[in-house]
C-alpha cells in the first residue's frame, strides 16, 4: 500500500512539473524581450531543458527503483537465520 501511494504522488509530482513548465512556457511565448539577458527568455529556456530531460529523469528514477527492490529482495533471502523453519521463514521474509 505505501509503494503505490509513494508511485502516486512521485507520478503526481511529475505531472505538476511538466505542466507547470508547459504553461510558463506557453505564457511567456508573447513577452516583449529585452534583450540578450532577458530574464523570461532564461526562464522559458529552463522549462524547456526540464521538459526535453523529464523523460530520462524518470527512466532513472523507474530503473533505479527497480534495482533497489531487487536488491532489497536478494539480501533478505541471504540472511536468514541460521535455525531456518517455516515460521521464521515466512516471519523474516514478510518482514
Amino acid at each position: 500500500m505505501k509503494r503505490r501511494v509513494f508511485a502516486v504522488c512521485l507520478c503526481v509530482l511529475f505531472l505538476l512539473t511538466a505542466l507547470t513548465s508547459f504553461a510558463v512556457i506557453v505564457e511567456a511565448a508573447d513577452h516583449d524581450c529585452t534583450g540578450e539577458d532577458c530574464p523570461i527568455c532564461a526562464e522559458v529556456a529552463l522549462c524547456t531543458q526540464l521538459l526535453r530531460r523529464l523523460p530520462l529523469i524518470l527512466l532513472v528514477f523507474a530503473c533505479a527503483s527497480r534495482l533497489f527492490y531487487a536488491v532489497r529482495k536478494t539480501t533478505r533471502r541471504v540472511y536468514l537465520p541460521a535455525f531456518c523453519t517455516p515460521v521464521t521463514r515466512f516471519d523474516v521474509l514478510n518482514s
